[in-house]
């Protein structure tokens, strides 16, 4: 019944075959998750999404048509892409397929992955640029 995007569920015969009985029951267990969540009055939404720099995005469509939420979409006016951040589950796909760099994942910049790197393979305090520069010398 539910599918990989929140708020869309599945019954019946949208799935595949079914015959009537499994039909009613999926199709109660969907209405049911659809009231739950019309009844919760807000929804609460991840906060790692995609965010395009419309300034360096090329528009050359990868990242829309990568998308297994489709969240990206061509904004006719300003020639860029556009993320819906409802639709957006901050997968990573886009960021990784964008060409031109114009896509980070909200809290995922290189900054902030870079200073998790540092952190995590620091050894005697020396910085990931140090350490490679040290192997490189041979020191």
């Amino acid at each position: 019944m539910d599918t990989n995007i929140d708020g869309v569920y599945l019954a019946g015969c949208a799935q595949g075959p079914k015959d009537i009985p499994d039909t009613v029951a999926q199709a109660k267990g969907a209405a049911s998750s659809a009231i739950a969540l019309l009844n919760k009055g807000k929804v609460k939404v991840d906060p790692i999404v995609a965010e395009i720099n419309e300034d360096a995005c090329s528009s050359c469509h990868i990242c829309e048509a990568l998308c297994p939420y489709q969240a990206l979409v061509y904004d006719e006016q300003k020639h860029v892409m556009t993320v819906n951040q409802i639709l957006c589950k901050g997968c990573g796909v886009c960021p990784s397929a964008c060409p031109s760099a114009a896509i980070q994942l909200r809290h995922y910049t290189s900054i902030q992955i870079d200073a998790q790197l540092d952190a995590l393979l620091s050894k005697r305090g020396e910085s990931r640029e140090e350490r490679t520069v040290t192997e490189k010398v041979g020191v």
